[in-house]
């Protein structure tokens, strides 16, 4: 069971996010961003993707294994880094669109979270 935060805006139009590390973020990263509805982040991500991929050439070129290790080691980490914050820009999006967390669940998917319960807090999957 995951734990996501369901969030609600004046029209419905209702929204659950997991809690927790990103893994799609961490795999697809620019690309998981724009999909993700969050276009800003996804073209900084290839900006960054670009330099690091020249970077890397240039090193592959001096044929500096440390200065090359140092490069995937940084893209590592800015990936890993991305999955761990990719939910939180998410809810960040949500907030500045006038979403409100409505309800926390318990549940084994995104639409389990949507068709739990609002009002029984025990005995069901709400927290």
């Amino acid at each position: 069971m995951k734990i996501f935060d369901v969030y609600e805006n004046k029209v419905g139009d209702v929204k659950a996010i997991k809690r927790g590390f990103c893994w799609p973020a961490l795999f697809f990263t620019a690309f998981w961003a724009f999909v993700a509805g969050l276009p800003g982040y996804g073209a900084i991500l290839i900006i960054i993707s670009i330099v690091l991929r020249v970077l890397l050439a240039i090193a592959e070129g001096t044929g500096s294994l440390n200065l090359q290790f140092v490069i995937v080691l940084a893209y590592c980490l800015i990936s890993i880094y991305i999955g761990d914050s990719g939910n939180d820009w998410r809810r960040n999006k949500l907030a500045k669109k006038g979403y409100t967390l409505k309800k926390v669940v318990k549940a084994s998917s995104k639409r389990n979270a949507y068709e739990a319960p609002r009002t029984s807090r025990k005995g069901n999957r709400q927290i």
